[in-house]
């Protein structure tokens, strides 16, 4: 359950398939003796992972900010980065549907998320910080 960066040469095919693991759903990958699931599971915003690669500013879209993803941030210890980074996070300023919505995607909700988000990036970039 560490979170680990991996980059250029290093990345192979494994790692490619790791990031479609979810635990219960698709089976962990092993790669020298260490077991490996999506990083999206314990940081679906890995802005520590930015910060650790050099940015000192990110831009954020964060959509995963129902109640569900909140607790499950605490109880995986999601890391987050540290205060030195400047972020300006975008999220949604309405709730975009259920877990249902997520998974089974339909063209009235497709347009509808397009929309507000659009509508929330202009906001975003209209309030002076990006």
């Amino acid at each position: 359950m560490r979170m680990r960066i991996v980059r250029d040469r290093e990345i192979t095919w494994e790692h490619l398939a790791a990031t479609s693991s979810i635990p219960g759903v698709f089976p962990p990958m092993k790669l020298d003796g260490r077991w490996y699931v999506d990083g999206g599971f314990r940081g679906g915003l890995p802005l520590w992972a930015a910060e650790e690669l050099g940015a000192t500013r990110a831009i954020a879209l964060n959509v995963l900010t129902g109640p569900m993803f909140a607790m499950l941030r605490r109880i995986t210890f999601a890391r987050g980065a540290s205060g030195a980074l400047d972020v300006v996070r975008i999220e949604p300023s309405e709730r975009l549907g259920s877990l249902k919505d997520a998974v089974a995607w339909n063209a009235k909700n497709v347009a509808r998320w397009i929309e507000l988000g659009q509508r929330d990036a202009l906001r975003a970039m209209t309030s002076g910080r990006i």
